[in-house]
C-alpha cells in the first residue's frame, strides 16, 4: 500500500510501516523466496528483505543506493534459477548475485547495456529468456543466461511493430508460450514467438477493452 505493508494474520492485519522500521513509504512489488522471506520493492526506499519470525515479530534488511544499488525505486523483482534477484528500477537493471551471507550487485545501464533505465516489469518466457517492460522504450528481452552470463539484448518498439513505448506488465502463458503485454496507451498486446506468423497483435477499446491503459 502507500503506507507500507499489511499482513493478514487470520483475525486481522499486522502493519509494517515507516513507524516500525520499513524504509520506503510506498510498496510497489513483492516476491517470496524459497526460505519464505518476503522481498519488497519500494518507491523510494530500495529493496527490503523481510523475515516474518511470528505473527507479531519480524526483521528487515534494507538494500539501497548506500549498498551499491543504482536507484531506490524498485518496480519489480524476479528470482532466477541461480537464485539471483533481478530488479526493475528507474536506474536500470540491478542484479543481486548471492555471495555467502551477502550479495554482489551488478547494474545494467541504458546506452551501454540496455535500451532504457526506466524499468517497470520483468517476466521469464518458456525458453528462459527474460523480458523487460520500460516506461519509455517499449519492451526488450535478454536471451537465456548461460554460464552465469546474460545473452543478447533484443529490442521491440514502434520501429519494429510493437504498439507502445510504455509496458506496465508482462505475462507469459506457460502452456502456449505466448506473451502478453499491458501497455500504457495502446491496450493489450500479444506475441507468439514460435508461430509461423510471428508478430504482435493488439487489442484496445475498439475490440471491447474498457480502457487502453493496461496495468
Amino acid at each position: 500500500t502507500d503506507e507500507g505493508i499489511s499482513i493478514l494474520n487470520g483475525t486481522g492485519f499486522n502493519n509494517i510501516t515507516a513507524d516500525n522500521g520499513l524504509p520506503g513509504k510506498v510498496t510497489l512489488t513483492f516476491m517470496e523466496d524459497d526460505d519464505h522471506n518476503i522481498w519488497a520493492g519500494t518507491s523510494d526506499g530500495g529493496l527490503n528483505k523481510i523475515n516474518i519470525i511470528s505473527p507479531d515479530s519480524f526483521s528487515i534488511k534494507n538494500y539501497s543506493d548506500k549498498n551499491g544499488m543504482s536507484n531506490n525505486s524498485v518496480f519489480d523483482i524476479f528470482r532466477d534459477k541461480e537464485k539471483r534477484l533481478w530488479l526493475a528500477t528507474f536506474g536500470g537493471i540491478n542484479i543481486f548475485t548471492p555471495n555467502k551471507d551477502s550479495f554482489d550487485i551488478t547494474v545494467l545501464h541504458s546506452g551501454r547495456d540496455i535500451p532504457s533505465d526506466m524499468l517497470l516489469t520483468i517476466e521469464e518466457d518458456t525458453k528462459g529468456n527474460l523480458w523487460f517492460g520500460t516506461g519509455d522504450a517499449g519492451v526488450f528481452k535478454i536471451k537465456k543466461i548461460k554460464d552465469g552470463k546474460a545473452g543478447e539484448v533484443i529490442r521491440y518498439n514502434f520501429f519494429n511493430g510493437f504498439p507502445s513505448n510504455t509496458v506496465w506488465k508482462i505475462l507469459s502463458d506457460k502452456k502456449s508460450g505466448k506473451l502478453w503485454f499491458g501497455t500504457g496507451e495502446n491496450g493489450l498486446c500479444g506475441f507468439q514467438q514460435d508461430s509461423a506468423k510471428k508478430g504482435f497483435v493488439s487489442f484496445d477499446m475498439h475490440d471491447g477493452l474498457p480502457n487502453n491503459v493496461v496495468l
